[in-house]
């Protein structure tokens, strides 16, 4: 079946006409290209998975983007780097996942199979935070021959230096780079039952309607940043504009697609290289553990993956469900403040808990 692109302007735009792909680089006619790079983080540094191209491909047996392609006419940009990512790897992920690294501009005119070949490609380059090992992704034969995880600034560098076979363009590889220190360090995880992403506008309301109307959700804490919806929508909307910082973390937490809580890190100490802690959990999901679950997937990100030596949290002596949680995860109790807590009239101690790598 032929494959039919919009035909662009010289932003990107489609112009209402379109070309068949074999047209399209037949006569440099400009279209449209979705790049998406898999990045992850370890030892506080980025890594890339880089697809290994399959021998009946240009390029046979070069190292590429983690996954790229054409996109169909009448597609756009992010909903096309999803399905080129499930087509070619057998993974599924949201368009809100993806971070934007940037936009390029290819011209390049070669020969390929024996016929002329003449690229005019506006490409948009993104970036998504995701940790699947190796063997875990299903690769689809007729395009990808393997995967591999790489450094990303040795993967620069080997690029630079001609020191693996590749067919990558290293400039943008650095726009990877920069938009990968740009965009903090909250990454979609999973654990066995739930996935944690991050924040979206849409969250606000059911914030609002989970925790906002409800005392008990704040019972043992003296404040509720989602007591109103602008309240809710504030504090979504601040979580959102923090993302791009290197140390804040902030993640919805949903069960089979439904939204069941939050949790979070912040308020980071580089002096000793640590961070607090803190989930919430909607009440009528109490009491089946996804509160340990989540934060258990967090506390061992924050320490394996980016390399905090202490991560924090308390709660106050009378909030015996917090306590079990935090224990439940392998913290400790260091330290207690008498009276430190005061909320609906009533005054608690604070506990405080530490979490280090063990």
């Amino acid at each position: 079946m032929k494959e039919i692109l919009d035909i662009v302007d010289r932003y990107g735009e489609p112009t209402g006409e379109t070309v068949e792909r074999s047209i399209a680089h037949l006569e440099g006619i400009p279209h449209r290209t979705s790049h998406l790079w898999i990045v992850r983080e370890r030892n506080g540094r980025p890594e890339v998975l880089l697809q290994k191209r399959a021998l009946t491909k240009s390029f046979p047996g070069c190292y590429d983007i983690s996954s790229a392609g054409h996109i169909p006419a009448g597609d756009g940009y992010r909903g096309s780097a999803i399905r080129e990512l499930r087509e070619e790897l057998g993974f599924t992920a949201a368009e809100d996942d993806l971070v934007c690294c940037g936009d390029r501009r290819i011209v390049w005119d070669d020969v390929f199979f024996g016929e002329p070949y003449h690229d005019r490609q506006y490409t948009r380059v993104f970036l998504i935070w995701l940790d699947p090992e190796e063997d875990a992704l299903t690769l689809q034969e007729e395009e990808v021959d393997s995967v591999r995880w790489m450094d990303l600034e040795e993967c620069i560098e080997g690029v630079e230096q001609g020191r693996f076979r590749n067919c990558i363009e290293p400039e943008e590889l650095k726009m990877v780079l920069r938009a990968a220190k740009r965009s903090g360090g909250t990454v979609r995880l999973e654990t066995d039952r739930l996935v944690l992403r991050r924040h979206v506008p849409e969250d606000a309301q059911v914030m609002f309607e989970l925790f906002g109307s409800d005392e008990r959700m704040c019972e043992f804490t003296g404040w509720n940043p989602y007591a109103t919806a602008l309240q809710a929508q504030e504090t979504v909307q601040r979580f959102i504009a923090s993302y791009e910082e290197a140390y804040f973390f902030g993640w919805t937490v949903e069960k089979d697609g439904q939204f069941i809580g939050t949790v979070g890190a912040y308020d980071y100490d580089p002096d000793e290289n640590s961070i607090e802690a803190g989930i919430s959990i909607a009440r009528d999901h109490w009491g089946q553990g996804f509160a340990s679950e989540a934060l258990a997937g967090v506390l061992r990100y924050l320490t394996e993956e980016r390399g905090i030596s202490v991560v924090k949290a308390w709660c106050a002596d009378r909030n015996i469900g917090s306590k079990r949680v935090m224990e439940n995860c392998g913290m400790l109790q260091v330290g207690r403040a008498q009276d430190a807590i005061e909320s609906g009239g009533r005054t608690y101690d604070r506990l405080d808990y530490e979490y280090r790598k063990a």
